[in-house]
């Protein structure tokens, strides 16, 4: 019943909410946590925030109530701070919900609490409601409260500020801990974190690995803005190239040939590429080059010598291989020359 009660009220208050935080972000652009709040009114909050996902947890409400009320309360109370919890929130909700839509398909019956439907225009209303109150509200938060690249404005980080995502990183596992006090012992039967299904009661039991999903991606998209606020740009790219080369499973080389080649054009390139004003960030770039180059030439020649199977696998599949399917006129030549001691010499 609380639920449903929520649900049936929430679209009403959706445009009121995010207007008028919208409002008050204009009227104070340059507030700042510290100096508009003493650190006494910066804990309650924190406690407020705690508190929020601690009994919406306990009365098995879904998470997504939980933004819901942190937006309200940004409304109410209007801090900086709590609408930069509320816009972390508003990302991860967003990647969330809809990337365990992507996954699992059974999981849009959430909406409806696991009900069954009673018609095809019952589904089409509640997708309706889950735009309304869930992609266009986390939309409108991003795009309104959070980062800025560029284009239209001066490059900004929005109102979050590093205490803000530190805040928000505990709240999913938070919300957990008050679900699994209010289930009874006989609903606890793995402590682990499919304990969720029991707020979002989908009509087919998702997999262990649908709610790790769910609250990984929560803790990575706050850990990724914290890292975002407190790393240099050049260090965040350079990070986040790695990260890259390790998801479509590239080997360690090429993401340090990418940053090696990167170094080689800002140095040599054209003179319009350079300023002095980049010298600082080139610097940067060089000594994380680097470091990678010594750390790669360590484990790839360390690898050699103490598993030389490894490095002829390595050469194997990730040169001759490809070479040989990419240009089959020289495939012959090619895998004939592996057989040899000088091939290996010169690898």
């Amino acid at each position: 019943p609380v639920q449903y009660l929520w649900k049936s009220r929430v679209p009403l208050v959706a445009v009121p909410v995010l207007i008028g935080l919208q409002n008050w972000h204009a009227e104070h652009p340059d507030v700042t946590d510290l100096t508009a709040l003493g650190g006494r009114n910066i804990l309650l909050e924190v406690l407020l925030l705690l508190g929020l996902a601690l009994g919406t947890g306990y009365l098995r409400l879904p998470f997504s109530i939980t933004w819901w009320l942190v937006l309200l309360a940004a409304y109410a109370i209007q801090t900086r701070f709590l609408l930069g919890v509320a816009t972390v929130l508003s990302l991860s909700v967003l990647l969330t919900w809809y990337g365990l839509r992507f996954q699992h398909a059974a999981a849009i019956s959430a909406l409806w609490a696991g009900a069954p439907m009673t018609s095809r225009w019952c589904r089409v209303a509640w997708q309706l409601w889950d735009l309304c109150v869930h992609l266009w509200p986390a939309v409108m938060m991003i795009y309104s409260h959070g980062p800025s690249l560029g284009w239209s404005a001066p490059a900004s980080g929005g109102v979050v500020t590093p205490l803000s995502a530190l805040v928000a990183l505990p709240m999913s596992l938070t919300w957990l801990c008050g679900l699994s006090l209010g289930l009874t012992k006989d609903e606890i039967r793995r402590g682990d974190l499919s304990l969720s299904r029991h707020a979002y009661r989908v009509s087919s039991e998702l997999p262990q690995e649908a709610w790790i999903f769910v609250h990984a991606s929560h803790g990575i998209v706050c850990l990724t803005w914290i890292l975002a606020l407190l790393l240099p740009g050049i260090a965040l790219g350079v990070t986040g190239l790695f990260i890259l080369m390790g998801i479509v499973k590239q080997p360690f080389t090429t993401a340090w040939w990418c940053i090696f080649a990167t170094c080689m054009w800002f140095n040599y390139g054209p003179t319009q590429w350079r300023s002095v004003e980049e010298a600082a960030n080139l610097k940067l770039l060089e000594g994380l080059c680097c470091i990678c180059a010594a750390t790669m030439s360590l484990g790839f020649y360390g690898a050699q010598v103490f598993s030389p199977w490894a490095f002829r696998s390595m050469v194997l599949n990730w040169a001759v291989r490809p070479l040989a399917r990419w240009f089959p006129s020289i495939s012959k030549a090619l895998l004939g020359a592996v057989e040899t001691e000088v091939f290996w010499i010169l690898a």
